[in-house]
């Protein structure tokens, strides 16, 4: 390990700023720990005339973790500070075109230009690493989004979120990554986080019979049945088309089985509905060439008894892989989706149907 100095124990006429600096520089240089050097910087900033260097130092580390959100959010807070590196408005041009925020970008390259850097805290990062040109000529469409989307369609659910977290910092409102959210969470096992994303969703679309259906599951699985079954009904009598409200009620069946008393009528209305659902002929016009705004195709997988793991793995990747805007997927399979059996299918299937 790298010997440093203790900086708090600097004599007061010493330029401690730039001290701290040279200490980060060396055992950056060397390779070092980065909780050895996230440790030299959190004991700086408990020097009252460091905290602000010690802030803009920490962004660095994050950007070498690859936490551009944290960054940002680190540089942002004393961007205008006088006692701030100059550095921070090119760097943050460089992490919003990164993260595929042109307008930001555009404006913090600006002020780079304004306020030229003076190159303290640039000097920590590798010669390589992109300058503010290259970043923003070659920004992308909302990357970590389309990040997160192909690590959930490949089973990398924690790896997923931490994209999509990044890219909800950077853009707020965006639904469609609010909706990924709740699938990565809920494929990670965590179901309570995602019926935040879920709820939020739902009063946004309340239109939407797919969110409240979700919602509806996410809520049983969490044993918060009363709202869960309010959700379903609601999804059921949201105007829907038949190929819907038989997911819907499928899925709806499915979970009752988190209640073990007072269900059985219940049970027996779903099934009497989902019976004369599926004895109707249902008129689904298939087009030579896929048109937006047509009705989606709905394609069903027996997945009960597949022959090995790696298979159930294999079609898993090959049903999340269907696009969304054309295919809806629904498993049938045996046990409950949140089963361990099942793991290969939380995400790649819209609904599914417990066939046990």
């Amino acid at each position: 390990m790298v010997e440093h100095a203790a900086v708090v124990d600097i004599p007061q006429d010493q330029d401690k700023g730039n001290q701290l600096l040279l200490e980060l520089k060396q055992l950056m240089n060397a390779a070092a720990d980065l909780e050895t050097v996230i440790e030299v910087i959190e004991k700086a900033g408990k020097v009252p005339e460091l905290t602000v260097i010690a802030s803009q130092t920490l962004a660095i580390v994050a950007i070498s973790m690859g936490n551009f959100a944290q960054a940002a959010h680190l540089l942002k807070n004393v961007e205008n500070h006088p006692d701030g590196s100059t550095d921070g408005f090119e760097l943050l041009a460089i992490i919003y075109a990164t993260a595929g925020k042109l307008e930001d970008s555009l404006f913090y390259g600006k002020l780079s230009t304004a306020k030229p850097p003076d190159e303290k805290l640039i000097s920590l990062l590798p010669a390589n690493r992109p300058t503010f040109p290259e970043a923003f000529n070659n920004i992308q469409e909302r990357p970590f989004f389309e990040a997160g989307k192909r690590l959930i369609a490949s089973g990398q659910f924690e790896n997923a979120i931490i994209n999509l977290e990044q890219h909800l910092y950077f853009f707020q409102n965006d639904y469609e990554a609010l909706d990924q959210m709740a699938l990565a969470l809920q494929g990670s096992n965590k179901t309570f986080d995602a019926v935040g994303y879920l709820r939020v969703l739902r009063e946004t679309y309340p239109e939407n019979a797919d969110y409240a259906s979700r919602l509806g599951r996410a809520l049983f699985v969490t044993g918060q049945h009363e709202e869960g079954i309010t959700c379903h009904l609601e999804a059921q009598t949201s105007g829907c088309s038949d190929q819907e409200d038989l997911a819907i009620s499928c899925a709806y069946l499915r979970d009752l089985d988190y209640i073990f008393d007072g269900s059985t009528s219940t049970k027996k209305s779903l099934l009497k509905q989902v019976t004369g659902i599926l004895k109707k002929d249902i008129d689904v016009q298939l087009e030579n060439e896929f048109q937006p705004g047509k009705k989606i195709l709905t394609v069903g997988y027996v997945l009960g008894r597949l022959p090995s793991d790696d298979d159930m793995t294999m079609l898993g990747k090959v049903i999340a892989r269907h696009d969304r805007g054309k295919i809806r997927t629904v498993g049938i399979g045996l046990g409950d989706l949140n089963e361990d059996r099942n793991n290969a299918f939380k995400t790649a299937c819209d609904w599914w149907i417990n066939a046990r």
